[in-house]
């Protein structure tokens, strides 16, 4: 095919193609104001799989910690996909220059149109995975499948034998257990295939350019994509799936940062996201890079994505509660057929079904159900009022008892950090950044040997407070989370500012949460009567054991 040079004015048609007045409507955002949609757009938000999400909260069951989180997974789709949109016009201007256009697209004319309707529907539809509660409840189902794996052989908890099996089964279906595939992209590479082929809502061009979107989001698993009828070339592809999901700027993360920061009343997601995707350079090779000029903007987005997660997203008590809902669903599990409500029963009759991401886009592009926040807080409604003692008691925890939540023993980790930098540099500061010290001292807190060691000190001083009949049953757990890797910032080092790295470092630095807890009630409530004692005790082993470690 010859190839011809861009016509200055169909760039300009392209960037011009969501003007709100030849949109066909207009949806008004509380992040990025008015959000135009094209017909097609449109009728996609209408469909089962995006209907859902109006019912999946964002953030899960965190808006117990701050209560304004309540915004939806379908806010933040709709906000990706104008984001996505932006730069996408970006990389159309850039692709004024004829070599970059060439990379790009197959024709100038054609291509460009399309790669816009697809940057767009793919930030539109690259979270209809997500299952009720967002990432919450899909901690907890994860959680469910990896212990199902040594669980089969077992008859112990926290699943049966039984179910474990048919769990493992169930997942294998959808390729789930062994390449360390995510649930929600696993539902998503399902829902994309029922959608594209949907021809009731589809024409042919239309279900081009939503298949196109699975490549876009999984492009290591070659699926067919008609590139060529699309006008692009697999350079575009590179680009699009970069718009999405990068290592550092992408659509979803500047939509979610600034959404979550928004709506749970911190100040922490703010970035000059403007400015940002102004500086964005593609290379003929596909490569999204950061211009110098940027680099502010670049540093925003860094230290936004660092106190997002180490303040709200890894809270002590958004924590707390991702061990109680995945403690529920386990107990909820075993009782399903006496727990989950008719209609869902219907649909889903076991719970490894759960897991067998065909079934699930079927059932739910059928209406039978749409597997939203509902359905999971009516089973934790009923497992509250007619459960066994163990699902009540946890069910509980998430609806009313906030004193039934696991126990938070170490609320912020900086105070075990600053003991590790005293041991590791006394009061200097360059050590602290050696981030593979740092991160060994914290695997030895929660080593097995001190983690007996510390449940055996408790015991002794629940005894001596006169709790005799506390004898088992409390469980010590650690939440152990590395919110990034510094190496993944190699991308950006030829114009890495001195702030950039050292927050890289930082921000590898693991976070050592610790909790107590019991799935007996009774005995829970003396843990949470004992809780200030308790603190002090772990507290005081845990900086004993800092200072005992070769690091």
């Amino acid at each position: 095919m010859r190839f011809t040079s861009p016509d200055p004015d169909s760039i300009v048609r392209v960037l011009g193609l969501m003007d709100p007045s030849r949109a066909k409507g207009v949806v008004r955002d509380p992040i990025h104001g008015f959000i135009p949609f094209t017909h097609l757009e449109y009728r996609l938000m209408q469909h089962p799989f995006l209907r859902r999400l109006h019912d999946v909260k964002q953030l899960g069951l965190s808006y117990l910690v701050f209560p304004g989180a309540s915004h939806t997974r379908f806010s933040h789709s709709v906000g990706t996909m104008h984001v996505a949109g932006l730069i996408a016009e970006r990389v159309l201007f850039l692709s004024r220059d004829a070599n970059l256009c060439a990379s790009l697209f197959e024709s100038c004319d054609k291509g460009p149109k399309n790669f816009m309707n697809i940057a767009r529907l793919t930030g539109l539809l690259h979270d209809i995975g997500h299952p009720p509660l967002s990432h919450q409840l899909e901690i907890s189902l994860s959680h469910i499948m990896e212990i199902s794996g040594w669980a089969r052989s077992l008859d112990s908890e926290p699943i049966s034998r039984d179910l474990a099996e048919r769990i493992v089964r169930e997942a294998s279906k959808s390729g789930l257990g062994g390449g360390g595939r995510k649930l929600h992209e696993e539902y998503t590479r399902a829902f994309l295939t029922v959608l594209a082929g949907d021809t009731g809502i589809l024409d042919r061009e239309e279900s081009s350019l939503v298949g196109s979107v699975k490549c876009a989001l999984f492009p290591e698993e070659g699926f067919e994509c008609p590139l060529e009828e699309l006008g692009l070339r697999t350079t575009a592809l590179r680009v699009l799936h970069s718009i999405i999901s990068h290592d550092i700027v992408d659509a979803d993360r500047l939509d979610y940062l600034e959404r979550d920061g928004e709506m749970t009343g911190v100040v922490y997601g703010k970035v000059d996201t403007a400015r940002l995707i102004q500086a964005l350079h593609v290379s003929g090779e596909g490569e999204i890079s950061v211009h110098p000029r940027g680099l502010s903007a670049l540093e925003d987005i860094f230290d936004a994505r660092y106190k997002m997660y180490k303040n709200v997203y890894h809270h002590h008590k958004v924590l707390a509660i991702n061990i109680a809902l995945t403690k529920a669903v386990e107990a909820i599990f075993e009782e399903w057929g006496e727990l989950a409500p008719r209609q869902l029963l219907s649909a889903v009759e076991d719970p490894s079904q759960l897991y067998n991401a065909e079934k699930m886009a079927e059932i739910i592009r059928d209406g039978v159900i749409l597997y939203s926040d509902t359905d999971i807080m009516s089973l934790l409604n009923n497992a509250a009022t007619s459960g066994s003692p163990r699902s009540r008691r946890w069910a509980k925890s998430l609806l009313t008892r906030r004193d039934l939540l696991p126990i938070t023993l170490l609320k912020r980790p900086d105070v075990l950090l600053a003991e590790i930098k005293r041991k590791i540099g006394g009061s200097g500061g360059n050590e602290f950044l050696s981030v593979d010290r740092v991160n060994s001292a914290l695997s030895a807190l929660k080593s097995e040997e001190f983690r007996k060691h510390l449940i055996e000190i408790i015991y002794r001083a629940l005894r001596r407070a006169g709790h005799v009949d506390v004898s088992e049953g409390i469980i010590l757990d650690f939440q152990d989370i590395k919110i990034f890797d510094v190496k993944k910032i190699k991308t950006f080092e030829p114009m890495l500012s001195i702030y950039l790295d050292s927050l890289a470092r930082v921000s590898s630095v693991r976070l050592l949460y610790a909790y107590i807890y019991s799935h007996d009630e009774e005995t829970h409530k003396i843990l949470y009567r004992s809780r200030d004692a308790l603190r002090k005790i772990f507290l005081e082993e845990a900086k004993r054991r800092i200072h005992e470690l070769e690091i």
